[in-house]
């Protein structure tokens, strides 16, 4: 299938799907979750809310798949996009190096308020990571809002397009901001800790109680000005192979 000037879709035209950074092990690796899917699709990955941001300056998309519900949901609101659909569900974790727990606590809420480790996070709004990780520091300040200024002045932005120094390793950013000594801690998705684990053995993570755990949702919108692939990939995409394929790869069903 190809796109004509008019937007209509011919034989040869490819599939985009615009998504997370987040989905991207998910999404390409093989027996990913549009490994079955014909025509194959092309993917364009970042931040979700810079990746918003581009698909409203023009960007060319059938699909977006966001981190959160608010970036579809404002694309559908400006009449780009049709109501967004949540398929798939995830949480905050702490991922760090396994040297960390052999003098410190396995309790990851006492291991962010140690004053000597310095905590890792994502850009806040641009991507909704570092949004989740706002409403953690605001859950724990709730609990205990002398330690909160000590745990918010250890920590860095590290990923997602506001930090200072892009961290390159061969095994992606969150295993090189650990193992170069960037951070001691590592707030990202359940997700990434157990793709960045499986790279790295000397990584590991931990949940939080479900007192104060950070859940994400996943949410996904066509473009309504082609809607004839896009449609059809947010279909297979709620649908149950897929969502079989998104078990594997530790996501929660949609809620």
């Amino acid at each position: 299938m190809r796109q004509k000037d008019d937007g209509a879709i011919t034989d040869t035209y490819i599939p985009r799907i615009i998504a997370a950074g987040s989905l991207k092990h998910a999404f390409t690796t093989t027996s990913g979750i549009f490994d079955a899917f014909q025509p194959k699709p092309c993917f364009d990955f970042g931040a979700s809310g810079t990746m918003s941001k581009r698909i409203e300056t023009g960007m060319l998309w059938d699909l977006f798949c966001s981190a959160n519900a608010s970036h579809p949901s404002r694309l559908h609101t400006a009449g780009l996009a049709s109501p967004s659909r949540v398929f798939a569900t995830n949480s905050l974790a702490l991922l760090l190096r396994r040297r960390t727990l052999d003098s410190a606590t396995r309790d990851p809420v006492a291991l962010l308020y140690t004053p000597e480790l310095r905590i890792g996070m994502s850009t806040p709004v641009a991507d909704p990571s570092g949004d989740y990780a706002l409403q953690l520091f605001d859950r724990l300040a709730n609990l205990d809002p002398d330690r909160d200024a000590d745990l918010r002045r250890r920590v860095r932005i590290v990923t997602g397009g506001g930090e200072k120094i892009p961290t390159v390793h061969p095994d992606g950013v969150y295993v090189g901001v650990l193992q170069q000594g960037t951070v001691d801690l590592m707030l990202a998705y359940r997700t990434i800790c157990q793709e960045a684990c499986s790279k790295a053995p000397d990584l590991t993570y931990l949940t939080f109680p479900p007192e104060i755990e950070v859940g994400a949702r996943f949410a996904a919108a066509f473009n309504t000005a082609r809607p004839e692939l896009g449609a059809s990939l947010l279909q297979y995409l709620v649908g149950p192979e897929a969502q079989a394929r998104l078990a594997v790869f530790g996501f929660g069903p949609p809620d």
